[in-house]
């Protein structure tokens, strides 16, 4: 379906948009948040550490995946490091929608 992670990271990019775009359509709205400056404040203050962690572990995807790694000790802390980073992002996610 997809010749590459560029290829299918575009795709999602512009499904997301879309998306987007039709529930502002729908709902009339002029944001996404729906005029809720409670969840504005929340999404700008939650922000920073989510991007941190997404940094994180794309960085941890990517060496597992190129097996940068010497031994499988380390192999097992970038899995936990892995681990580490889906639950923070979760958590951060269910935190403030």
């Amino acid at each position: 379906l997809f010749n590459s992670r560029l290829e299918l990271g575009k795709q999602v990019r512009r499904e997301l948009k879309s998306a987007g775009e039709s529930v502002l359509r729908v709902s009339g709205q002029r944001d996404l948040n729906m005029g809720n400056e409670i969840l504005s404040r929340e999404l700008e203050v939650r922000t920073p550490y989510l991007d941190a962690l997404n940094v994180v572990q794309c960085e941890v995807m990517r060496r597992l995946d190129n097996e940068e790694f010497q031994s499988e000790e380390e192999k097992d802390l970038l899995m936990d490091g892995l681990l580490v980073t889906i639950n923070g992002i979760a958590a951060g996610m269910r935190n403030s929608g």
